[in-house]
């Protein structure tokens, strides 16, 4: 049987962060909703027109999350590679 490598596996500190950026990025989410909910229900068109472009934060919220991961693991699969050495 051969050994089957998986597509896409990441070291374990680019996965916590990863986790720990997607927590807080369901956070920011979540205060979101909360603010935007609040100003709907006095003020329906301001709520669309205010609070639209705060979904780009999230967005880039998530490209950088998802990017830094992935710095994080490259830097830790070449300092592996390297024995440690600069």
């Amino acid at each position: 049987m051969s050994k089957r490598m998986a597509v896409l596996h990441m070291e374990p500190p680019a996965i916590f962060f990863l986790k720990l950026g997607i927590a807080a990025i369901c956070f920011q989410l979540s205060l979101l909703y909360i603010s935007v909910d609040i100003l709907y229900q006095s003020f329906r068109t301001y709520a669309y027109i205010h609070y639209a472009p705060a979904l780009e934060y999230v967005a880039m919220s998530v490209t950088l999350v998802i990017g830094g991961a992935l710095l994080i693991d490259y830097i830790w699969k070449t300092q592996k590679e390297n024995g440690g050495d600069g």
